[in-house]
């Protein structure tokens, strides 16, 4: 403190420090008055010449007076220049300089502004974006609009959505014109509706000012999001913010329109039950087979106007023993009236669950409406890819997918075969059922050896079926040419090479190397195919003992070309052995439903619709499934009461062994209900069971345990 205190004094003896001078002229001025005159000098050059010349004014300031209070606006108005005349490069050199030297410039904004808007034009968006973030806030109203502008740009640019919603907030504030509050609205709604995920729709509410122009758009879109994902809940406290704080909003009708919905949505009647099918137009007689199994199940009238009553409403079945509620809605066999049915069983009605649709062409907009609205669905489609189009989706149908794997399985551990040969039309049921079928072999490790293709409406298939046998490309077979070759050498007379020839081409052995031959077509057209299998000399009555061993004696051959036909539902009808005759013996089909099985729910199911309908007829497919799905349905309201759709939904899945008349059904967590298939062949007397290792319920087990 003491030495301190002894050079205090000593300070104010030191001489001043000498005032900075420069000579011009020939006479010393100091320093900051003669570059004050230079500067003035210079932007006199700049406003009267500009271009070149203003260039040369300002660096020839900027080398005479680097540290002069003007240098930073030299800087400045010098990039400028170089910007109006192109030189890009230059100007921002200029800039650069500017804000390294003179950090707290006055310019220092405006150039961050001006570089930042250069860094966008060049696309180097996320230069812009860290230059002009800091400039922002330190310019005025026009700078910061500009800023506002080349920040949401620049945030376009590196698809940060997020920030490209807040920037464009920020510039609506500052604009004036009705006409670019509307271009910046149509901007936001491009980004909230289009770019911006949930989480970032979260992040940005969380972000943005309660004054925010953009925060309504965002809520807004917050609560649809909440609605696709089905948290109504959510979507409804989001829709009431909505309403309480923009009630005016330019979304508050629709706001208003979604939460009546979802008010709605809520309400569930546990007992009620929609149904969904064809029941005016070409496919009528299939939706009144559905509604015949259905009407069935749950006890009640759905045939005539018999026990309707008198205050009954109009498409409601009359209700009999069961405590549901059958709603019949008719979808004409269109898509967008399918869905606007089911649309109307939950908001109308208040349906817990809906069945239905049964045509491919309606079920994939029903399942979509059905998705949306959070509704239990059991279609009766075997629509492709159905079940995957959402959880609230499940499906009581025999798809092609389980026809072929059915088959398969059965060929590979019931039969033994290990080859296959797959012979298909050329339309999508055959396609489709060739594509599955395909694939199951493969799964199983085996092995397609021969496929073909014919159109759709043919009715002779001989070629398709000599390229199946090698007997067409017979230039590709070796003892074809051999013998081909031997006969054009020796043989010169041209009538008996003639002879001789075609005696090699119909005396060449069929090529079968294939046990199985699949052909998924109807009943009719293998009526046709067998036969002309036979014309080939190969033999499908496989299991036909007395006929094989007659036919080794007359071709006095041991081993025959053995090929046993396999096909899918179409196949199951009593007119397919009156039209293949023995060639369709020992045939092998598949069905989801068999109404001469010997299984116990089955022949009940029979007699009961014989009974209930008064008629000799056995019941199809189509009643048999409906009946099974009605049966699921109503045992699960009357044992597990379900008060929510959720809660239908969950009961739903957890469905196993439920014994149907069409086998015992698994719900599968895919939204199948699974059931073993029926597994038939073909005799002189008709279409039955397969019954070589048992009953056909019982044949798929054995496959299990042969399988382990």
């Amino acid at each position: 403190m003491k030495r301190l205190a002894y050079l205090l004094p000593l300070l104010f003896l030191l001489p001043a420090c000498p005032k900075r001078v420069v000579v011009v002229d020939g006479v010393e001025v100091p320093y900051e008055e003669a570059a004050g005159r230079a500067y003035a000098s210079a932007m006199q050059k700049v406003e009267q010449k500009g271009g070149a010349e203003g260039i040369e004014a300002l660096r020839d300031y900027i080398e005479h007076y680097p540290e002069a209070d003007e240098t930073d606006a030299a800087y400045f108005h010098l990039a400028r220049l170089y910007r109006e005349g192109g030189d890009d490069a230059a100007a921002r050199g200029a800039l650069s300089t500017l804000l390294e030297r003179h950090p707290f410039s006055d310019f220092t904004a405006t150039a961050q502004l001006m570089l930042g808007e250069m860094h966008l034009e060049a696309e180097q968006y996320n230069d812009a974006m860290q230059i002009l973030k800091p400039a922002y806030k330190k310019l005025d109203g026009a700078g910061q609009q500009r800023a506002a502008r080349a920040l949401s740009e620049a945030a376009v640019g590196v698809q940060d959505w997020q920030g490209a919603v807040a920037w464009l907030a920020e510039l609506k504030k500052h604009a004036r014109d009705d006409a670019e509050k509307e271009r910046i609205d149509a901007m936001l709604l491009d980004l909230v509706d289009g770019k911006l995920p949930a989480v970032g729709l979260a992040q940005l509410r969380a972000d943005l000012d309660e004054d925010s122009p953009v925060m309504p758009m965002v809520v807004m879109k917050l609560a649809l999001v909440q609605v696709h994902l089905r948290d109504y809940r959510r979507a409804y406290e989001l829709l009431g913010i909505y309403l309480r704080e923009h009630p005016e909003g330019p979304h508050a009708e629709r706001a208003r329109a979604l939460s009546s919905r979802i008010e709605k949505l809520a309400q569930v009647s546990p007992l009620t039950v929609g149904l969904v099918l064809p029941l005016s137009g070409t496919y009528k007689p299939f939706g009144e087979d559905v509604l015949k199994g259905i009407g069935m199940a749950l006890d009640v009238e759905v045939e005539g106007e018999k026990g309707k009553k008198k205050d009954q409403k109009k498409g409601e079945a009359a209700p009999r023993k069961s405590p549901v509620r059958l709603v019949i809605r008719d979808s004409k066999g269109d898509p967008d009236e399918a869905a606007r049915q089911i649309e109307a069983l939950v908001m109308e009605e208040r349906a817990v669950a809906v069945i239905g649709p049964l045509l491919q062409s309606t079920a994939v907009s029903a399942a979509v409406k059905a998705e949306e609205l959070g509704l239990p669905l059991i279609a009766l489609s075997r629509a492709e890819g159905l079940t995957e189009l959402g959880s609230w989706i499940f499906r009581n149908a025999v798809t092609d997918q389980a026809q072929a794997r059915g088959l398969v399985e059965f060929a590979a551990d019931q039969l033994g075969a290990r080859t296959f040969g797959i012979l298909w039309p050329k339309k999508p049921y055959g396609e489709a059922l060739a594509r599955h079928f395909w694939d199951a072999v493969e799964a199983r490790g085996l092995e397609v050896r021969a496929a073909e293709i014919y159109e759709h409406d043919q009715t002779t298939f001989k070629e398709p079926i000599k390229r199946m046998v090698g007997r067409y490309y017979l230039s590709y077979r070796e003892e074809y040419r051999r013998e081909k070759d031997k006969i054009e050498w020796t043989v010169k007379d041209e009538y008996k090479k003639r002879k001789a020839l075609e005696a090699l081409r119909d005396g060449l052995e069929p090529v079968a190397d294939f046990d199985v031959l699949f052909v998924p077509d109807d009943y009719k057209t293998i009526g046709l195919i067998a036969p002309a299998l036979a014309a080939e000399d190969i033999i499908t009555n496989v299991c036909d003992a007395r006929d094989l061993e007659r036919i080794k004696k007359t071709v006095d051959k041991k081993e025959l070309p053995l090929v046993r036909l396999m096909g899918p539902n179409a196949w199951n009808n009593q007119a397919l052995v009156e039209r293949g005759g023995k060639y369709v013996h020992c045939s092998v089909l598949i069905d989801g439903f068999f109404s001469d099985s010997k299984r116990l729910e089955t022949r009940n199911f029979v007699d009961a619709y014989q009974r209930t309908y008064e008629t000799e007829k056995k019941p199809g497919y189509l009643v048999a499934h409906g009946y099974d799905t009605a049966r699921i349905v109503r045992q699960i309201i009357e044992g597990a009461s379900p008060q929510t759709r959720a809660a239908f939904r969950e009961t739903l899945l957890s469905v196993k062994a439920f014994p149907g008349a069409t086998g015992d059904i698994d719900v599968r967590a895919s939204g199948e209900l699974e059931k073993r298939l029926f597994i038939l062949t073909v005799d002189r007397d008709g279409i039955h069971e397969w019954e070589a290792e048992g009953a056909a319920g019982d044949v798929p087990a054995e496959a299990d345990k042969k399988a382990k």
